[in-house]
């Protein structure tokens, strides 16, 4: 893959300063040195000469970074590191991406960022978002949400599997066994333990009747094991009960939970969790069931999985430190070429690990018993690295090209309420380009959302209707780290209330975290914004924002597969080095954290519930913004067209007095509702004020018969469905607190 021009037997260093040689928006603290200089030899002493002087004190870098090759490390000043063309990697401790940062290198641009100190604080593992301090024994596992541990968290976990007993304890033969699929089912949490009972019940009757006196020892035949079925289903049983019992004690050894938490052999709800946290603990995309995707971090040592942990948290510095965005998922055509490297961010981490000496579990281990926690805490590591391609500099002339897939526009649901299938050939993507030279070249290809069928909320009643995200050319002029979302006043109130536990019963409060600020945000923790920059007939300018988004989001399980409310959605780990290296490699001007007053008043469950926001996030203008061209790939189904009528959920019951919403028919037509017999109307069959609980889920894509109404035929390459721009429309206030708040009707993410 064109490697061989990057992985060279170089020393391996690391650069704060600059574009390429890594952020400083912070200037860097004092790092205690662990190693010097030779003392000189003391003169030889004569017997008139007297006592011999003591040594001259070695002098201790004042702005130490740590000059690594080959393994071997020694403290060097900063400035001598640059002067060697040494790239510097930024591991410390109170490192923040770019778009969290207060100052940019160089400018004297500081603007306080009020998520900085919550990023810091979860991944240092001191306290939780709300910023009550971690109990012992309790960690962050954010990784999923864009917030890898620092090297002092990983130091912990490094000690801790290499010296607590249980570590050493587990049976990984065990992990081995376990096959298939295993999940959580409520209403039979004991399904496994009981299975195994039942199948050793029938087995050691089976052994008795043939005198089998040592079934064990009977059983270590391969052969035996075979024999029939009731042989192999005990074996199969027990492997799997063996097996959750062994991860019960390796979740309990990790830290996953705490002892006593988990019941032996039990797959319940508490399991599920633990299940969860230990796929966000090593950044594994699944739902809290032993599946194929996880039995590889289940067959894994507890060292080698650290170890894991250690290169993902070092991959996500050096592309950060180096301001680089090429990750392997760009093909490329053809012949390897050096000066097109497909996974750049790939090869300098390796470099940088076999420089630092950490490439295996066990140098890793060792890496960090020499090293003090303090140490640690400010380690900047300076490696010599190939230079970056020639495409590289302080301002890059990007291109993004977004497409939206394989799109249905037919409603999803059959006429009893079951999904229909609507499988897509070509899933979205967001593809980051730079122009150089006259050549568009490629460098990373993100898997991302597109609009779909979702829930809408009007008259007090849910009903569905076709999210578009729009198509044509846009810009990217702000980007938004730690954004917040405003919800729309056709958000469906259930989809902002979550049930908490007071005082022994359950209470609906509002999802502020689904709001944001906050790595749970329905924004995830970076955002960059689909506008348009126009000029108006009395020569103002507007920046037309129909609200579509390009995002991170705490729904990292509906990317690819899924579809959104017309915004793009990202993986955060992406998104947060997406949006940060952008702004390294683009100039702009640092905004800071806007305010705002808005407020969001709803009902739900018979009671009123208020929001109140005071802040947008914090944001970058860039100059001039990347412009981005959103295009499809087929229209698949029989309608042609969006269907802009919100559409009446299919087996929910409505007023009798409302005509609001086609309604699905026996045929499979979608057809008006038709008006009530009299003026007197009916009784309101739902809940005012919240939508009818267990509606079906919105389809992760779309299928249906054609639509009474549809939108007008697309111009390809040409905006659809956009609504021209208010003529009353000011332009966006870009200093706080003046920028006015969203539209209500901004769409959801």
């Amino acid at each position: 893959m064109g490697r061989s021009i990057w992985i060279l037997g170089l020393l391996v260093v690391v650069n704060c300063g600059g574009k390429d040689g890594g952020p400083a928006p912070e200037p860097a603290p004092s790092v205690k040195t662990d190693a010097a200089a030779p003392t000189p030899d003391p003169a030889p002493s004569s017997a008139d000469a007297g006592p011999p002087e003591a040594p001259a004190p070695v002098a201790k870098p004042k702005d130490p970074v740590y000059r690594c090759g080959e393994g071997t490390c020694k403290w060097v000043e900063r400035q001598d590191a640059l002067q060697e063309n040494l790239k510097l990697i930024d591991l410390r401790d109170d490192f923040v991406p770019m778009i969290l940062s207060e100052r940019s290198a160089g400018k004297e641009d500081y603007s306080k960022n009020n998520y900085r100190e919550i990023y810091l604080n979860l991944a240092q593992d001191k306290t939780d978002e709300d910023g009550k301090p971690l109990k012992p024994h309790e960690h962050n596992y954010l990784e999923l949400f864009g917030i890898p541990p620092t090297l002092s968290v990983l130091r912990e976990r490094f000690h801790r599997t290499r010296t607590e007993a249980c570590a050493q304890s587990l049976d990984y033969g065990k992990f081995r066994n376990l096959k298939g699929f295993i999940q959580w089912n409520p209403g039979n949490t004991a399904k496994y333990k009981k299975r195994f009972e039942n199948a050793r019940s029938a087995f050691l009757s089976w052994a008795k009747k043939r005198r089998i006196q040592d079934v064990e020892a009977w059983l270590a035949d391969p052969a035996n094991v075979r024999k029939n079925d009731t042989v192999r289903t005990y074996v199969n049983a027990r492997n799997l009960y063996d097996g959750l019992v062994e991860l019960k004690k390796r979740l309990e050894c990790e830290e996953i939970v705490a002892p006593g938490e988990l019941k032996e052999g039990i797959f319940d709800e508490a399991m599920h969790r633990a299940i969860r946290r230990f796929e966000r603990k090593h950044r594994l995309f699944g739902y809290g069931f032993v599946n194929e995707k996880m039995l590889p971090y289940l067959h894994a040592t507890l060292l080698e999985n650290d170890h894991q942990s250690l290169v993902r948290m070092v991959t996500e510095r050096v592309a950060h430190s180096l301001a680089i965005f090429e990750d392997g998922s760009v093909r490329q055509e053809g012949k390897p070429n050096p000066a097109r490297p497909v996974n750049l961010i790939g090869d300098m981490t390796r470099l940088t690990l076999a420089a630092m000496g950490v490439e295996t579990p066990e140098k890793a281990a060792a890496f960090f018993e020499r090293h003090a926690p303090e140490e640690l805490a400010g380690l900047v590591v300076a490696v010599a690295l190939p230079p970056l391609p020639e495409y590289y500099s302080d301002h890059m002339d990007f291109e993004v090209k977004i497409n939206i897939g394989d799109v249905w526009y037919d409603f999803p649901h059959n006429p009893d309420g079951s999904l229909k299938e609507q499988p897509r050939g070509q899933l979205p993507y967001t593809n980051l380009f730079v122009r150089h030279r006259g050549e568009l070249i490629s460098l990373t290809r993100l898997g991302t959302t597109a609009g779909g069928w979702q829930y809408e909320y009007a008259e007090k009643q849910v009903f569905m209707k076709y999210k578009s995200s729009d198509l044509g050319l846009r810009e990217w002029k702000y980007i938004v780290g730690a954004p917040v979302w405003f919800p729309p006043s056709t958000t469906p109130p259930r989809e902002l209330i979550e049930h908490v536990q007071e005082n022994g019963s359950w209470v609906p409060k509002v999802k502020m975290k689904q709001l944001g600020p906050s790595y749970a945000s329905a924004y995830g923790l970076g955002m960059a914004i689909h506008s348009l920059t126009r000029r108006r007939a009395n020569g103002e300018v507007e920046d037309w924002d129909n609200g579509i988004r390009s995002h991170g989001s705490v729904n990292y399980m509906s990317i690819l597969y899924g579809t959104s409310h017309g915004c793009h959605r990202l993986h955060n780990h992406l998104a947060v080095r997406l949006f940060s290296n952008l702004l390294r490699r683009r100039t702009y001007v640092r905004k800071g954290q806007l305010m705002t007053e808005w407020r969001h008043i709803f009902g739900y469950g018979g009671k009123t519930h208020v929001v109140d926001l005071n802040t947008k996030g914090y944001y970058f203008e860039l100059t001039p913004p990347i412009p981005i061209n959103v295009t499809r790939a087929g229209i698949l189904g029989r309608v042609k067209t969006p269907i802009l009528d919100v559409i009446r959920v299919p087996g929910k019951t409505y007023p009798s007095d409302l005509e609001l919403g086609l309604e699905l028919t026996e045929d499979g037509s979608l057809q008006p509702v038709a008006p009530p017999p009299d003026a007197d109307g009916g009784e309101d069959a739902a809940d005012p004020g919240a939508p009818t609980e267990g509606l079906p889920p919105p389809p992760a894509s779309m299928t249906a018969p054609p639509p009474s109404r549809t939108a007008p035929p697309a111009t390809p390459g040409a905006p659809v469905n956009l609504p021209p721009p208010p003529s009353a429309m000011t332009p966006p206030a870009m200093t706080a607190p003046a920028m006015a708040p969203p539209p209500v009707g901004r769409p959801n993410p």
